[in-house]
């Protein structure tokens, strides 16, 4: 029996994006309300004040919250070479009157936002005890993509 545990934390945020190159209705601008859920697997901690935890379900927060403070209430991009036109336009004119947005490193579907986020946890939890991080990016309650 192995004595590793996960925990699970959830999140949400609001987001606009668009699909360029793509042949159905998610070509056009839109939005979701993105569900994240985090799970890390690992081993209790022996001493300290998280003792018997795997990690302190606020520093989970906390390393989630970059993930939040970029991409809630802004539009996402792809990033050159996947967008198109109409998309760089969108980008210049999101861009000029300083609202908020993020351009991915490749393009703005789920399975790159999810494995975006799961880099981008490793580097944000300081924590040796962790064997594992997953994350699932809904797109929609009944749609999400796994990293």
């Amino acid at each position: 029996m192995s004595n590793q545990v996960t925990v699970c934390k959830e999140m949400t945020f609001d987001c606009a994006h668009m699909l360029s190159g793509h042949n159905a209705l998610c070509k056009n601008l839109h939005g979701h309300t993105y569900k994240v859920q985090v799970s890390v697997t690992g081993y209790k901690l022996d001493k300290g004040s998280s003792q018997d935890m795997i990690i302190d379900f606020k520093d989970l927060k906390l390393a989630m919250q970059n993930i939040k403070d970029n991409f809630d209430h802004a539009t996402i991009f792809s990033s050159v070479g996947f967008r198109n036109s109409t998309e760089d336009e969108l980008l210049e004119l999101v861009s000029r009157n300083e609202m908020r947005y993020y351009v991915m490193p490749r393009r703005t579907t789920a399975e790159d936002m999810a494995t975006l986020f799961q880099g981008m946890l490793w580097q944000n939890i300081v924590a040796t005890n962790l064997t594992e991080l997953h994350v699932r990016v809904y797109e929609t309650p009944t749609s999400y993509a796994e990293a």
